[in-house]
């Protein structure tokens, strides 16, 4: 397979990453979860218990589809330089597998508020309804985890891509903007709580531009990295 093909593919399911990962984020938990009255949220979900169970499936969807898009910038990257572009991918599998893990916390408070046998069933409501709120909170702090290894993804994709030739400078500095944004915004929110709410949502709008823009150059852009395969010069010294 080229590596044209390989790119259009990854930029087509980055495309759809991203869409998935709004429908979760905005659509299902922004809708849903009231971080502030637990009581609310366990209601939230139990009405909504098809669009959770959406979410959740939108959660591994985006995780798969990113596996696909990891070994095509891989593929893409690798005439760049093999270390980097290796170690980058490493970087992105990891954030797979922490968010796999922190999607099974998502699935969590609907199994909590559901079960009705064992020590659950005489569990009182307002214990439920704190283990739902503990729940999406370890979600929150995986999730947080899992972008400081996409972070540092995103920052080595980022400087292979500008050393691509034509106007693939650009998009890398944007990406590796993105990347520091996710780190602090990720440290931040471990660090300092208070301070990480002031910052979100708009220290992530960089990364969003970064993220489309980077599936649109799959998609769209003339394919600079054949280039990188033929000229010496921009090759890894092996």
């Amino acid at each position: 397979m080229s590596l044209a093909r390989i790119a259009r593919i990854g930029g087509a399911l980055y495309l759809v990453e991203i869409a998935l990962g709004i429908f979760a984020e905005a659509f299902v938990r922004g809708k849903l979860v009231d971080s502030s009255d637990a009581a609310a949220t366990s209601a939230h979900i139990l009405l909504s218990q098809g669009l959770w169970r959406a979410g959740f499936v939108a959660d591994l969807a985006m995780l798969v589809c990113d596996v696909v898009v990891t070994l095509a910038l891989y593929a893409i990257l690798r005439p760049v330089h093999r270390h980097l572009a290796l170690v980058a991918a490493a970087f992105s599998l990891v954030t797979d597998a922490i968010q796999a893990t922190c999607a099974t916390f998502h699935l969590a408070p609907l199994l909590l508020l559901t079960t009705h046998h064992g020590s659950l069933r005489t569990t009182a409501p307002e214990v439920l309804q704190g283990l739902v709120h503990f729940a999406l909170q370890l979600r929150d702090f995986g999730n947080m985890a899992g972008l400081v290894f996409f972070g540092v993804h995103c920052a080595l994709v980022g400087f292979l891509i500008a050393k691509l030739p034509g106007l693939s400078k650009p998009l890398g500095v944007v990406l590796v903007l993105a990347g520091l944004c996710y780190l602090v915004n990720s440290l931040a929110w471990f660090l300092a709580p208070s301070f990480a709410g002031s910052l979100y949502p708009t220290i992530l709008l960089p990364c969003l531009v970064a993220e489309l823009s980077l599936a649109l150059w799959l998609l769209f852009s003339s394919h600079p990295w054949s280039q990188a395969i033929t000229d010496p010069g921009m090759s890894e010294v092996r």
